[in-house]
């Protein structure tokens, strides 16, 4: 016979006292409790006991069914190659809307260092090298390795598409062999922000970006079943990046997994310290010759890139930022049709300022180009990249996704109306809920009272006001169960009864609710649902469906965990209205805890952003960021968003552009301007109200 945990032993043995203690007070005449005689105490205490045991049992049962099955593993390993294939093969490497050049006319030289397998690591990965044959991809050299690979390169010289080339290649290897690793693209910056053990931090990772669930992960990485593709070395913190090199070695040591790294050539040669890899693969820049001829052939053509031509003749620094894959995009495009009087300016521009001025002209060119759908001027466009740029720049984040803003996103000046917002929403909807549900009685009294204990003393207030945690899982934590019980006793207490049986009251329905947000909440996937792409925002709309869901199961239990309690009290009639107002009130409080209260920081967060001028309005921003997409400025990736290039990312972060007024902005001139006709509109609006509150208490 399976072992009943000691937690149960000990809940039923409390659910024993508190029916004792029940069946004493209504023999001794307790008016709420008269019909609770011995006999129903028995029978009432055995109820108790079989549902706490069964729920014991249905636990254990579902822990031991925790690790999937062989088909849930498999369905597990195609949905996540799905995902890894949308998100960074099929919508961004193979999107039509980001290839700006043939790359099979302009083939990327590359060099190999390979090392002894007597040397721990390369200390020099640039010497020596060899040249590999045109031809050869990526995915031969690795296979070569032995599963480890180190890629280099100049600020755009392609590091990024060579590194996902590999993982279309990879992937296929995968598809074709159940027992090949899964390739796994991630971005390293956001290591900097947490400093965690590598295999942590994969984890939370796969969560964020792939919508993976924590356990699943955690299996992957600890049965070695991921090949990480790391792009962004030299973008985590310098502060850090050596702790990152040993944090990467460190996984790396563990039974020799599959690795590659990409990085720049200088960030990575100025740390001390050197990855564990033994082989390196240094991309060239294009050559001269190349450039010309790519150029010469457009002109064939017809299209008109003379202009362009004529500068590069004559600028040598010029030529040699042609040479990397990404300035001769941009040039392309920000000089394409131009003559070349006005190209021959970044000629007599210093070669400091060079890149500078590429991409300024670059941006107003592609604001300026027509079919492209737009929500906002240009200097309106430039100015809520830019803000983006310094927050994605100062937290050393190379991807961007909605559900990451936080209340610190805020400049300092709004963060008190931000944390003052939330506060009133609460209590303009707890007051507007105990007002419809009980009037202006005691009662309504009472229960305000109530919730003023339950906002200081459950943590509710931190949680509400600090940082942002989407519910997209409905998981529970055991600490929360002394709360849960203690906010349920408050709300269900009798106060009219007295204190010994309302205290019986509220603690035998706690405890009872308390159990069952534990069974509920100690449920998690071990299967990955059947979708391939990820939308934006998507982590704050299932959190607040999880809300929702939460709030109304909650509220209907406190309605009718009330009535039945109380039946005997307030009538069949009494108990309704009763149970109500409990029901909803409760419901709320379920819904802030797991769920509701994320997505109103959230959205509370983003309109406080608006105002302070640092984004478009909420409703508009989604809308916002696509067209930047289609603007060649920012790149889709599943959920979220990243900049075409780092190097943009650092042109935006460096323009300081004073934002156009909004006439929507609650700024203090707009306030005093219309304060009659806002006044007006409140007084109007509490005036419908009181009509039709008038109205339903006729009826």
């Amino acid at each position: 016979m399976r072992r009943l945990p000691r937690a149960t032993w000990i809940a039923i043995v409390v659910a024993g006292i508190f029916t004792m203690l029940g069946s004493v007070m209504g023999n001794i005449g307790a008016t709420a409790l008269t019909w609770l005689s011995p006999q129903v105490a028995l029978v009432l205490f055995v109820l108790i006991s079989l549902s706490l045991i069964g729920i014991s049992l249905w636990q254990e049962r579902q822990k031991a069914a925790a690790e999937p099955s062989a088909a849930d593993a498999r369905q597990n390993r195609q949905i996540m190659l799905g995902r890894v294939q949308n998100k960074w093969i099929t919508s961004f490497l193979e999107n039509p809307l980001y290839q700006s050049y043939d790359e099979q006319l302009l083939p990327l030289p590359l060099r190999e260092r390979v090392g002894s397998r007597f040397d721990l690591v390369l200390s020099n990965p640039l010497e020596p090298t060899q040249t590999l044959p045109s031809g050869t991809t990526l995915a031969q050299v690795f296979d070569q390795t032995g599963g480890e690979l180190l890629i280099l390169g100049e600020p755009g010289a392609g590091k990024t598409t060579l590194l996902l080339e590999l993982a279309r290649d990879l992937l296929k290897q995968a598809q074709d062999n159940p027992m090949a690793p899964m390739p796994v693209v991630l971005m390293l910056s956001s290591w900097a922000t947490r400093n965690l053990p590598l295999e942590q931090w994969i984890a939370e990772e796969l969560k964020v970006k792939y919508d993976i669930p924590s356990p699943i992960g955690k299996a992957w990485v600890k049965a070695n079943q991921l090949l990480l593709l790391l792009d962004g070395l030299d973008e985590v913190a310098p502060s850090v990046l050596p702790a990152c090199i040993d944090a990467i070695n460190a996984y790396y040591h563990q039974t020799h997994r599959s690795l590659v790294v990409c990085s720049r050539t200088k960030e990575f040669l100025d740390q001390p310290g050197r990855l564990a890899l033994h082989t390196a693969v240094i991309v060239q820049p294009l050559s001269f010759e190349q450039v010309g001829a790519y150029l010469d052939g457009l002109a064939a053509k017809g299209e008109d890139v003379e202009g362009l031509k004529h500068a590069l003749d004559q600028s040598e620094a010029l030529r040699a930022l042609a040479t990397t894959p990404l300035f001769l995009t941009v040039l392309i495009l920000a000089y394409h049709g131009k003559p070349a009087q006005e190209v021959l300016a970044l000629v007599k521009a210093a070669p400091t300022d060079q890149q500078h001025l590429i991409f300024h002209d670059y941006v107003e060119r592609i604001l300026r180009r027509e079919g492209i759908r737009i929500h906002a001027p240009a200097q309106q466009t430039k100015h809520w990249l830019g803000w983006l740029a310094r927050e994605m720049t100062a937290r050393h984040q190379s991807e961007f996704y909605l559900e990451q803003f936080q209340p610190y996103w805020l400049p300092e000046w709004q963060s008190a109306f931000y944390q003052w917002s939330i506060g009133l929403l609460v209590w303009l909807g707890v007051g507007l809920l105990l007002w419809l549900s009980y009037g202006l009685g005691s009662d309504f009294l009472v229960m305000l009272g109530v919730w003023l204990l339950v906002w200081l003393f459950s943590g509710l207030s931190d949680r509400l006001t600090t940082g942002i945690e989407p519910a997209e899982a409905l998981t529970w934590s055991r600490k929360w169960l002394a709360v849960v019980g203690l906010v349920v006793g408050l709300v269900i207490w009798d106060w009219q009864t007295g204190l010994g049986v309302g205290l019986f009251t509220g603690l035998t329905y706690g405890l009872l609710v308390g159990l069952g947000v534990g069974l509920f909440g100690g449920l998690s996937r071990k299967q990955l649902t059947e979708r391939s792409m990820l939308s934006p925002n998507e982590g704050i709309r299932r959190s607040l469906k999880n809300g929702l869901f939460i709030g109304l199961l909650g509220g209907l239990g406190f309605w009718l965990g009330k009535g039945l309690l109380g039946w005997p009290a307030y009538g069949r009639l009494g108990w309704l209205g009763t149970g109500l107002g409990t029901g909803l009130f409760g419901g709320l409080g379920a819904g802030l805890f797991f769920g509701l209260g994320a997505a109103m920081q959230h959205y509370t967060l983003r309109f406080w952003l608006w105002q302070a001028r640092c984004t478009p309005a909420p409703w508009r921003y989604v809308a916002f960021l696509d067209d930047a997409v289609e603007q060649l400025l920012l790149r889709k990736v599943g959920g979220g968003y990243i900049f075409r290039h780092r190097l943009l990312q650092d042109y935006f972060a460096s323009l300081d552009i004073v934002p156009p007024h909004d006439p929507l902005s609650l700024t203090f001139e707009n306030i005093t301007t219309h304060a009659a006709t806002i006044i007006e509109l409140t007084s109007q609006a509490v005036k419908i109200i009181e009509d039709l509150l008038d109205h339903l208490r006729f009826w």
